[in-house]
Protein backbone atom coordinates (compact mmCIF):
# COMPACT_ATOMS: atom_id res chain seq x y z
CA UNK A 1 0.00 0.00 0.00
CA UNK A 2 1.64 3.55 -1.05
CA UNK A 3 3.13 5.77 2.21
CA UNK A 4 0.18 8.16 1.49
CA UNK A 5 -2.77 5.77 1.53
CA UNK A 6 -1.44 4.32 4.79
CA UNK A 7 -1.55 7.56 6.74
CA UNK A 8 -5.04 8.19 5.26
CA UNK A 9 -5.83 4.90 6.66
CA UNK A 10 -3.82 5.13 10.04
CA UNK A 11 -5.78 8.98 10.61
CA UNK A 12 -9.38 8.00 9.80
CA UNK A 13 -9.64 4.37 10.17
CA UNK A 14 -11.32 3.58 6.85
CA UNK A 15 -9.92 3.82 2.71
CA UNK A 16 -11.34 3.55 -0.25
CA UNK A 17 -10.05 4.35 -3.40
CA UNK A 18 -10.43 3.34 -7.09
CA UNK A 19 -7.88 1.17 -8.82
CA UNK A 20 -7.11 2.49 -12.20
CA UNK A 21 -7.06 -1.43 -12.87
CA UNK A 22 -10.38 -1.80 -12.02
CA UNK A 23 -12.26 1.49 -12.48
CA UNK A 24 -13.95 0.64 -15.97
CA UNK A 25 -14.86 -2.93 -15.00
CA UNK A 26 -16.33 -2.28 -11.88
CA UNK A 27 -19.24 0.37 -11.02
CA UNK A 28 -17.83 3.73 -8.68
CA UNK A 29 -19.03 1.77 -5.25
CA UNK A 30 -17.15 -1.55 -6.13
CA UNK A 31 -14.05 -0.83 -5.45
CA UNK A 32 -11.15 -1.13 -2.98
CA UNK A 33 -11.64 -0.44 1.18
CA UNK A 34 -9.67 -0.67 3.64
CA UNK A 35 -10.79 -1.00 7.43
CA UNK A 36 -8.64 -0.62 10.80
CA UNK A 37 -9.73 -3.12 13.77
CA UNK A 38 -10.13 -0.16 15.68
CA UNK A 39 -12.92 1.22 12.92
CA UNK A 40 -14.21 -1.90 12.65
CA UNK A 41 -14.53 -1.99 16.92
CA UNK A 42 -16.01 1.56 17.11
CA UNK A 43 -18.16 1.35 14.27
CA UNK A 44 -19.48 -1.76 13.31
CA UNK A 45 -18.90 -2.61 17.14
CA UNK A 46 -21.95 -0.11 18.06
CA UNK A 47 -24.35 -2.75 15.83
CA UNK A 48 -22.84 -6.12 16.43
CA UNK A 49 -20.81 -8.01 18.85
CA UNK A 50 -17.50 -8.19 17.72
CA UNK A 51 -16.21 -11.77 17.81
CA UNK A 52 -12.81 -12.23 16.42
CA UNK A 53 -10.72 -10.62 13.81
CA UNK A 54 -9.07 -13.19 12.17
CA UNK A 55 -5.63 -12.23 10.29
CA UNK A 56 -5.15 -13.85 7.33
CA UNK A 57 -2.90 -11.37 5.47
CA UNK A 58 -4.87 -9.09 2.56
CA UNK A 59 -8.29 -9.60 3.06
CA UNK A 60 -8.97 -10.63 6.98
CA UNK A 61 -12.06 -12.42 8.57
CA UNK A 62 -14.23 -10.38 11.00
CA UNK A 63 -16.84 -12.28 13.10
CA UNK A 64 -19.81 -10.40 14.11
CA UNK A 65 -22.92 -11.62 16.08
CA UNK A 66 -26.13 -9.86 16.31
CA UNK A 67 -26.18 -8.36 19.65
CA UNK A 68 -27.94 -9.89 22.41
CA UNK A 69 -27.93 -13.19 20.27
CA UNK A 70 -26.02 -16.48 20.85
CA UNK A 71 -23.87 -17.92 18.56
CA UNK A 72 -24.82 -20.82 16.52
CA UNK A 73 -22.90 -23.70 17.04
CA UNK A 74 -21.26 -23.98 13.80
CA UNK A 75 -19.91 -20.60 14.45
CA UNK A 76 -18.89 -21.44 17.80
CA UNK A 77 -17.08 -24.53 16.29
CA UNK A 78 -15.34 -21.87 13.90
CA UNK A 79 -14.12 -19.61 16.39
CA UNK A 80 -13.06 -22.18 18.92
CA UNK A 81 -10.21 -23.64 15.65
CA UNK A 82 -9.65 -20.45 14.40
CA UNK A 83 -6.36 -18.41 15.58
CA UNK A 84 -8.06 -15.30 16.80
CA UNK A 85 -6.21 -12.52 17.59
CA UNK A 86 -7.53 -8.90 18.68
CA UNK A 87 -4.31 -6.89 17.59
CA UNK A 88 -2.41 -6.83 14.58
CA UNK A 89 1.49 -7.41 14.56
Amino acid sequence: MPANFRRKLNDRGFLFYTEEAWAHIFPEFYQTAFQSPDYIRREWGSLFDIVGIIYMGYQDLIVMRKRGAGAPATAAAMITTAPISHDRH
